[in-house]
């Protein structure tokens, strides 16, 4: 089983080698506003792309395209880390331009996104949560590994 590595955000960027409030740590490595401020535009673009596709969209492509797509956000992290601007801005926007490719393939090879009525995030750890308005019996027949229904009170799901 392959573990997915969190992908690095802006947030997170911006927010390392900080305490709760925001205050720099002795030990640690704060990472330039010039650095964190080139992942916006890629968080804004991976989210779009999460709330349509969900944690899907890599596993309906090949897999040497979802391959080079998730190095690149290896290397993605790898320049944050070393505080190198050029490189982030590069990679960044090389990721940019790839979910756009990783969509396309999805819709060439026939796969369509998820239906109007769910809405999916990726949460603080990584995971991937989507709610469905309709339809989570269907979901549940095909995705019955990935689907937890827990009801709370009367008729509410959580």
């Amino acid at each position: 089983m392959a573990i997915r590595k969190k992908r690095v955000t802006a947030t997170q960027a911006k927010q390392r080698g900080r305490d709760a409030m925001g205050r720099v740590d002795d030990q640690a490595q704060v990472i330039k506003a010039a650095v964190w401020g080139q992942l916006k535009p890629l968080d804004e673009k991976a989210r779009e792309k999460t709330s349509k596709w969900g944690d899907r969209l890599q596993s309906l492509v090949a897999p040497d395209l979802a391959g080079r797509f998730e190095a690149a956000y290896e290397a993605l992290g790898e320049a944050v880390d070393a505080n190198d601007v050029k490189r982030t801005h590069d990679i960044a926007t090389q990721l940019l331009r790839a979910w756009d490719v990783l969509e396309k393939a999805a819709l060439d090879a026939g796969h369509h996104p998820l239906h109007e009525d769910a809405y999916c995030m990726e949460m603080d750890d990584g995971r991937i949560v989507c709610i469905a308005l309709d339809g989570v019996a269907a979901a549940k027949v095909s995705r019955v590994d990935r689907v937890q229904l827990q009801r709370r009170g009367k008729g509410a799901l959580r």
